[in-house]
């Protein structure tokens, strides 16, 4: 989204190396190229929840989702 866009790009500290950032897709990736869409949807909610508490670690005034 614009949104996550904007923190990575408005925010370079919370993401110094993008490498990494990239590579917490890779399990996204790998269940979609394995055509099972539940799995998909449990990580790619997974993933979200992983960021968020990441980036409340990092800015406590952001809050809940």
């Amino acid at each position: 989204t614009q949104v996550q866009r904007f923190m990575v790009i408005a925010q370079p500290h919370r993401y110094p190396d993008l490498a990494v950032l990239a590579d917490t897709h890779l399990p996204i990736v790998d269940v979609l190229e394995r055509g099972e869409p539940e799995a998909a949807m449990a990580v790619v909610s997974a993933h979200i929840e992983s960021m968020w508490r990441d980036f409340v670690r990092l800015d406590p005034a952001a809050g809940p989702p």
